[in-house]
């Protein structure tokens, strides 16, 4: 009576079930926003933590990389000392590296061989081809490959840059399998294998 009556009764406590239904589905969303919040948070901070990972990663790699660049073209072009600039080499995707070189300083000279030129404009074609296998030998043992493949990498190179490029491939062979093509005796001299090819008539011989 105090409902009005069984239908009356029977909209209330509809009512008030809609409500109760209303309220877990409510309660069910929050939580799931809770889980959702929480696993983007995780998410988040593991991208930052990769992030420091490979700046890190990035910053090593370059600092390696630039000595092992400046070690060898010192060794290659005794009168020119190399270095590799980058203003941010914890970004490398994004950052420009390039090459800065001065004199190598005389015995007892002061001066540091005067101030760093930007650009390798004042090298030879030699001295370029020196500068570029340096930084590919430097990539390559700072992450050694299973198999280098060097096609006559030594062309414009005379019989001294020859043999000191045959000499640090040499030394690279320990870590990695080399295979330089070549038509320089200080190359051949220096190799643990050689292969000769030669053409007669429609085909090659092998021997």
């Amino acid at each position: 009576r105090a409902h009005g009556g069984v239908g009356a009764l029977k909209e209330a406590l509809a009512a008030q079930g809609g409500r109760a239904a209303q309220l877990a589905l409510l309660n069910e969303l929050q939580r799931k926003e809770a889980t959702v919040t929480a696993t983007l948070r995780k998410l988040n901070e593991g991208i930052e933590t990769n992030k420091s990972r490979v700046a890190a990663a990035n910053a090593h790699a370059f600092a390696t990389i630039r000595a092992q660049v400046a070690a060898s073209f010192g060794a290659l072009v005794p009168s020119k000392v190399v270095d590799l600039h980058c203003e941010d080499p914890e970004h490398l995707d994004a950052a420009a590296v390039e090459f800065r070189l001065r004199d190598r300083p005389a015995s007892g000279d002061r001066g540091g061989g005067g101030a760093w030129r930007a650009g390798v404009d004042e090298l030879s074609g030699g001295q370029r081809t020196l500068l570029n296998l340096s930084v590919y030998l430097a990539a390559a043992k700072y992450r050694p490959s299973l198999v280098l493949l060097m096609d006559e990498v030594d062309a414009a190179l005379d019989e001294h840059n020859t043999q000191r490029v045959a000499a640090m491939l040499k030394e690279v062979a320990r870590t990695s399998q080399v295979v330089a093509i070549s038509h320089h005796k200080e190359f051949h001299e220096l190799a643990d294998h050689m292969v000769h090819l030669s053409k007669a008539s429609d085909h090659t011989v092998v021997r």
